[in-house]
């Protein structure tokens, strides 16, 4: 056995030794190593407790300095200072002050000012007084008028005063013409009927669900489909006599067919009557 022991390398040696002793951290190899490690707790209760006399010992240094009459705290390297304000206070007291004249109450520098003269308002118009109740004049008596009546004689005079000269006159202008109001009305009339006439006509044999498409549509949608149709027509022409690849022969096929539904369109929309679904 000792003879394995001696023959056994020494990074074997120490595998085993971790795996039978593990160490704890840093703190353990240390201690493996024969290093005390350091306490850090017990560093921090000691210092915390130096501030904590440090405190203390400032405290009953204040309070010696208080019993002993002093006013104010002082560092130490401050004790042997002087205060540069009360160094002032006493060299302006040692000056000889200059003696100060005021004026006592009840006493002025000069003659006393003229009297006021009374205020006087620069107003010279001013609002009349108020009448009394004593003064005031009498109202007249309310009269009761008649206003349909006199309206009515007043009507009366004013188509009495005009002469025959003037009616037979404005007689003559509108004798048998036709008020302009009416005239209007007339035309109103008969631009609805012919309206009204013009979509019964259109309407008619239209299935249920669907309406007829108006003409100003209609005649658009044809002319975007003639110029759709001149447009394939030209590509198509584009194309090359001679067809082989597969490419081409689908483009043609593809013309071709959109050709042969812009022809359908056309002819749907060149009928006088187009009916589409309602909405």
């Amino acid at each position: 056995l000792e003879f394995e022991s001696m023959s056994v390398p020494r990074a074997r040696q120490s595998t085993i030794g971790d795996i039978l002793n593990p160490v704890n951290g840093y703190r353990g190899r240390l201690q493996r190593m024969g290093v005390k490690p350091k306490d850090h707790a017990a560093d921090n209760i000691r210092a915390i407790r130096e501030v904590q006399r440090m405190n203390r010992a400032r405290h009953e240094e204040e309070a010696r300095a208080d019993e002993n009459g002093s006013k104010s705290f002082k560092l130490r390297r401050f004790q042997q200072v002087s205060s540069r304000f009360k160094d002032k206070a006493e060299e302006k007291g040692r000056k000889v002050e200059r003696k100060q004249e005021f004026l006592r109450r009840a006493t002025s520098m000069g003659p006393p000012p003229p009297p006021r003269e009374p205020y006087v308002s620069k107003k010279t118009h001013s609002k009349p007084p108020v009448p009394r109740a004593s003064e005031a004049v009498p109202l007249p008596a309310p009269v009761e008028r008649d206003f349909i009546r006199e309206n009515a004689i007043e009507a009366i005079h004013t188509r009495a005063g005009r002469s025959e000269e003037e009616e037979e006159e404005e007689h003559k202008h509108t004798f048998g013409k036709v008020p302009e109001y009416l005239v209007r009305r007339k035309l109103e009339k008969e631009e609805a009927e012919a309206k009204a006439r013009e979509l019964e006509e259109r309407t008619r044999g239209c299935p249920p669900g669907m309406m007829v498409m108006p003409e100003a549509e209609r005649l658009e949608t044809l002319a975007a489909l003639q110029d759709s149709y001149e447009e394939v027509k030209k590509q198509l022409g584009r194309m090359p006599l001679v067809i082989e690849t597969r490419s081409q022969i689908k483009r043609q096929e593809a013309l071709e067919a959109k050709l042969q539904e812009i022809e359908d369109a056309v002819k749907i929309f060149s009928r006088p009557k187009v009916f589409v679904k309602q909405d």
